[in-house]
């Protein structure tokens, strides 16, 4: 039996960085098959010219295979079995929406999606295909991530966690590109949620748990996130957590206090006074958090609530 993963782009507007985001997928090394989709929302910049360029390139390698009626590249610096590039550009609803059209066309045993500009970091794919060998009830597979900046230098860490050992109704403890999906369960738990403008990666992951699905943490870093200030991370926090808030609250019924915590100290008009006051004041750690999560919290709720039933309606 062939092992394909199946990743998709999903893209708008970024030739800037979408070069190093599909290089850091097809360079990927291990005895399977890279099965990528890039998902363009009709860009206006050079993005499709460079995906159509690196197409050129995969296609002139020397050894050619078919495998499930796709045609795949290898030779000359391509360290799989055989890596094939298929894309489209046409309007889009944002990034849900572009990943759901390269589920559709995936052919893979393994999904896994990738921001444009973003990258995998080495040895992911082979790590992932590794765990699913070894256990065939897995339906996740993810690993640590890492920040980056514009030049692509590392910035910091994504406080990934066991999935085991925390409470995932608190924090997203998988950072996106890091998260690989077995194929299988995909089909059944279906796509993104389109109605997420931001938080569409934590309600899949909620979603999957939710369902009984089996998780696994392997504490290597996979993927590294770009921060920048055109991010979506960057310029909407606020509708970030509200967002999250409203998701966890569909899945568990309630927002765990210690949400309301990170609310209150990070997204409230006055977190970063709060902050700074608890840094040099712990004594007021306890009880300052407490107000400020269950101010914060009943002040945002009815936003909460709105954003939940657009999100599920």
């Amino acid at each position: 039996m062939h092992k394909v993963i199946s990743i998709v782009t999903s893209t708008y507007n970024q030739g800037r960085y979408i070069s190093e985001a599909m290089d850091s997928v097809i360079k990927q090394a291990g005895d399977f098959y890279i099965d990528y989709l890039v998902v363009d929302g009709a860009s206006t910049d050079n993005t499709i010219d460079l995906v159509e360029s690196t197409k050129q390139k995969i296609q002139s390698l020397p050894e050619k295979f078919s495998v499930s009626g796709i045609n795949y590249y290898a030779g000359n610096g391509i360290n799989c079995l055989g890596v094939s590039l298929r894309y489209l550009s046409q309007k889009d609803r944002g990034t849900a929406d572009g990943v759901n059209k390269g589920i559709n066309l995936a052919k893979g045993d393994v999904f896994g999606y990738l921001h444009s500009d973003d990258r995998y970091e080495q040895g992911a794919f082979a790590a992932v295909f590794k765990a699913f060998a070894e256990d065939k009830e897995l339906a996740v597979v993810y690993g640590k991530g890492s920040y980056i900046d514009e030049e692509s230098e590392c910035i910091g860490e994504y406080p990934a966690q066991d999935i085991a050992k925390e409470d995932i109704y608190v924090n997203c403890l998988i950072s996106q590109p890091s998260g690989f999906i077995s194929m299988k369960i995909v089909r059944e738990v279906g796509g993104l949620n389109i109605n997420i403008q931001n938080s569409f990666d934590y309600e899949y992951w909620l979603r999957i748990y939710h369902a009984g699905y089996k998780f696994l943490y392997i504490p290597k870093v996979f993927s590294s996130t770009r921060i920048h200030p055109a991010t979506k991370t960057s310029n909407n926090k606020r509708r970030i957590h509200l967002e999250n808030m409203a998701v966890v609250k569909h899945y568990n019924d309630m927002v765990p206090f210690a949400a309301k915590v990170d609310a209150a100290l990070h997204f409230s008009p006055l977190g970063i006074f709060s902050q700074k006051l608890l840094w040099h004041m712990p004594w007021l750690q306890k009880q300052l958090a407490r107000l400020y999560a269950e101010v914060f919290f009943q002040a945002s709720l009815p936003l909460v609530d709105t954003i939940e039933k657009e999100i599920f309606s």
